[in-house]
């Protein structure tokens, strides 16, 4: 996967931007963290202090490897919905704002997606 460089909203500053270039990598790792969660219910007994069963979750992680195709079709579909309903035209969207844009024009050359399956 090419890495992308992250620049900040244009207007509040925060790096929580997400583009499309990147849409596919980020979904992916949502998809992950779901199958892990899936994995991992469990009922527990008693209420538990946020983040104590951390350590169950970390270990499920390697049993996601079984799962990988579902995640990456996950991921796919994911990825063409925030594309049609959430971007539309444009090419970015801050999380944290919630400024969509289209991509500055600074010259440089769009990178390319290693990572991202072909459209179905």
């Amino acid at each position: 996967m090419c890495p992308t460089p992250v620049s900040p909203c244009s207007a509040c500053g925060a790096f929580t931007v997400l583009h499309r270039d990147n849409l596919y990598p980020v979904t992916l790792v949502a998809a992950v963290l779901d199958c892990v969660l899936r994995l991992d219910q469990q009922p527990t007994a008693a209420p538990s202090p946020p983040w104590s069963q951390l350590a169950n979750l970390i270990e499920q992680v390697p049993d996601t490897g079984k799962e990988l195709d579902q995640c990456k079709a996950q991921a796919h579909a994911l990825s063409g919905l925030i594309q049609r309903n959430w971007l539309g035209p444009f090419d970015q969207l801050c999380l944290s704002c919630g400024v969509i844009a289209f991509a500055e024009d600074d010259g440089q050359v769009d990178a390319v997606e290693t990572d991202t399956p072909p459209q179905a």
